[in-house]
């Protein structure tokens, strides 16, 4: 299946992430065979996929991640000496992404197929969420004083992959990121 979102934005990952990845998958390869039911996937999402988006962008990226878990986003980054928030999306089998808030920063990754490539389809502002769907009601982001668990939403946004990219262009990206680097990728 053609993705549109991939121009010249596919990394390669770091062996700290691709080699136990791909152990990972191979054990959920041999779950599946051994399982003996079709139905059965064994698909490498939910929190081990998403934990690994947020480690990628933190090693890629300019962050920094929060000491646990918060709804709405997964770090900060500073940004004309303020400190913005920044949401992290990673997806490999599907490409719907929710958001429960509209944060300052949004990085969207695919996680490729042999597990040792990421392609970036989306970095940028969370502003793209109202172009996106205008008429959706989205809570702006929780701020970063404030615990997330006391914080009410008003509504969960999905959008999927393919919409944030007619949103970016990796080339424009590349030559003025709106956000900063850590660790310079390597294109694939």
């Amino acid at each position: 299946m053609a993705r549109s979102y991939i121009h010249n934005s596919t990394w390669l990952l770091p062996d700290k992430f691709s080699k136990p990845m791909q152990k990972v998958r191979e054990a959920a390869r041999q779950l599946k065979a051994s399982a003996g039911h079709e139905f059965l996937r064994f698909t490498l999402d939910g929190h081990l996929v998403g934990d690994l988006g947020v480690a990628i962008a933190e090693h890629f990226f300019a962050i920094k991640l929060h000491d646990s878990h918060r709804t709405g986003h997964d770090g900060t980054l500073e940004s004309k000496g303020t400190i913005e928030s920044v949401e992290i999306k990673i997806r490999r089998e599907s490409t719907g992404i929710w958001f429960d808030s509209e944060p300052e920063h949004i990085i969207a990754f695919r996680l490729e197929d042999a597990d040792s490539r990421v392609t970036l389809v989306y970095a940028g502002p969370g502003s793209v969420l109202r172009e996106i769907r205008p008429n959706a009601v989205i809570a702006k982001t929780v701020p970063t004083n404030v615990d997330a668990k006391i914080h009410k939403f008003t509504a969960r946004q999905t959008v999927s992959l393919n919409q944030l990219a007619k949103h970016f262009t990796y080339e424009d990206f590349m030559k003025n990121p709106s956000i900063p680097f850590r660790n310079q990728p390597i294109v694939a």
